[in-house]
């Protein structure tokens, strides 16, 4: 094959090349063309849907609702409420009674605090195997705002034990209740 045969094949073949590529454009033009009337026509069936759906949801018995709580409603209506389930099996003691037993346990090993994920951890190993910290923090926080337990930042500890309530006596300051002095200016009575 000469060169000049050479050349022209090489043009050929870059020619067939464009061409197809222009062909590929040409598709992706047209599926884009496509779309775009697609998208159009969902947007002319909004805005009627958005003129008219005040008019049709209007209740003489209230004010008219917004858009927006209007469209939250028909939402509602259609999305099942996801049954609540619960995580702890009925057969087990109850979360607190578990994590006092917990405590005590620490308390036995020289620990006089632990964390929510520590006491978990114990009931994960003695109960509970899905037992998770996040499953019983609410309780142990609420416990403590109760006065069932003592809490110190993250940890929680007991209020029956000697240490535990020394410390919350601590914590809570001097007694400052005392009797009150007789106004007498001196004079007795």
């Amino acid at each position: 094959m000469t060169q000049h045969e050479q050349i022209l094949r090489r043009l050929s073949e870059r020619r067939a090349e464009l061409a197809t590529r222009r062909k590929e454009i040409a598709q992706t033009i047209e599926a884009l063309r496509a779309e775009d009337a697609e998208l159009s026509h969902r947007d002319e069936e909004l805005q009627i849907t958005a003129r008219n759906l005040p008019d049709l949801l209007i209740n003489e018995d209230r004010a008219p609702q917004s858009l927006g709580d209007m469209a939250a409603s028909v939402v509602a209506g259609i999305e099942p409420v996801p049954e609540r389930r619960k995580r702890k099996p009925d057969d087990l003691p109850p979360i607190l009674q578990m994590a006092d037993e917990a405590l005590a346990y620490f308390e036995t090993q020289g620990v006089m605090k632990a964390t929510a994920p520590e006491i978990a951890k114990f009931m994960r190993a003695r109960y509970w195997p899905e037992a998770k910290a996040q499953f019983i923090q609410g309780q142990l926080w609420r416990a403590a705002k109760r006065g069932e337990f003592i809490k110190t930042g993250g940890y929680y500890s007991r209020t029956d034990h000697a240490r535990n309530r020394a410390r919350a006596q601590k914590a809570e300051g001097l007694a400052t209740e005392v009797a009150r002095p007789p106004l007498s200016n001196g004079e007795t009575g």
